[in-house]
């Protein structure tokens, strides 16, 4: 269950704690103008959320006179903020909480419905798990049906791309190469031990690069993106045959994915001593901090289409051979560099 769904059904406003943007308004209860004014003016905000973070679940005032309840129903910490709690603690009631329930009146609410949200929120959790149980028992008898389906695919129409010279048919065969690297990947969701398979076999990165990039340029066409590959060597490695081609195609994938239309991605595989190196550059801005680029289900853009588990695996697969999976990035590009030992 991804934060992203606990901010579109919460009923009162939610901050991430992880996350250094602003709350999101609920559905019932927006985030007052003075918490986004106020947030954005200092560090008293932030600094409130970073200390919550590590608190225990429960009500915690801001130093501005609003409340937050902190939670991790999720498994991750997040705050129902901007409100006022009622009925009021006259222990600890204090000037700033007054003059804030006076100025906003509609973030005064219930203690009862906040727990009770939070309470829903668990069931939600609860149902969603049982719900992605379910599609993890039935998906790989379905996936085996598609995927017999698809291979026959793409053998036809490799033989009539052969046959005939058609670029019809060599547009479905590369369609269908495309589909078997998404099957790796459902693979891998379904059963994450995939990553954690040994690395025995001997494999040549920039054959296989290559490979990767006929497979993705039907995809970059359309979004008339150009695809620069350059490499100077020969590039043997130790690898994992079943994974390494995934980690390949997500961040192949992603440049494409994330990239303005008429743009140009640049790929480079290269050997510098002992190190076999692959680097994937797009235009473009990683709007998520450093230390959310590789967690599980978090998603840089919310307006274009994507798993969330994408890099999440790539720096699996990175670990799993003995490699590296780094991200550097400013306002006009992204870089993603993957480095391994290389073979002797």
């Amino acid at each position: 269950m991804t934060a992203e769904i606990i901010k579109q059904f919460s009923a009162f406003p939610t901050k991430i704690l992880a996350e250094a943007a602003l709350p999101s308004d609920g559905i019932l209860v927006k985030t007052s103008n003075y918490c986004r004014k106020k947030y954005i003016e200092g560090t008293s905000c932030s600094d409130f959320y970073s200390r919550l973070k590590d608190q225990p679940d429960g009500y915690y005032r801001c130093p501005f006179g609003f409340t937050a309840y902190k939670t991790s129903v999720i498994g991750v910490p997040v705050a129902i903020t901007s409100i006022i709690p009622l009925p009021r603690d006259s222990a600890s009631r204090n000037a700033a909480e007054d003059q804030r329930l006076r100025d906003h009146p509609v973030s005064g609410v219930t203690r009862e419905s906040v727990e009770k949200m939070v309470r829903a929120l668990e069931s939600m959790k609860h149902i969603y798990g049982e719900l992605e149980k379910q599609a993890l028992r039935t998906l790989p008898h379905a996936l085996h049906e598609i995927r017999k389906l698809n291979g026959a695919i793409k053998a036809e129409s490799e033989a009539l791309t052969a046959d005939t010279g058609d670029s019809r048919c060599l547009t479905i065969f590369r369609a269908s190469e495309f589909m078997s690297t998404q099957f790796e990947l459902l693979d891998l969701l379904i059963n994450e031990s995939i990553a954690r398979l040994p690395v025995k076999e001997k494999g040549q990165l920039d054959a296989l690069v290559h490979k990767c990039v006929k497979i993705f340029e039907t995809k970059a066409e359309q979004k008339r993106i150009k695809i620069d590959y350059f490499t100077r060597h020969t590039v043997w490695v130790n690898c994992c045959d079943k994974t390494l081609p995934i980690i390949i195609t997500i961040l192949i994938d992603n440049a494409i994915r994330y990239s303005p239309e008429q743009s140009v991605v640049t790929i480079c595989v290269k050997k510098n001593g002992e190190k076999a190196i692959l680097t994937v550059q797009n235009p473009g801005e990683m709007k998520l901090s450093p230390e959310r680029r590789f967690v599980k289900n978090e998603r840089g853009v919310s307006d274009i289409e994507g798993s969330g588990f994408g890099l999440y695996f790539a720096k699996n697969i990175a670990e799993q051979h003995g490699g590296s999976l780094t991200c550097d990035t400013d306002k006009n590009r992204v870089l993603f560099t993957f480095e391994l030992p290389a073979r002797k």
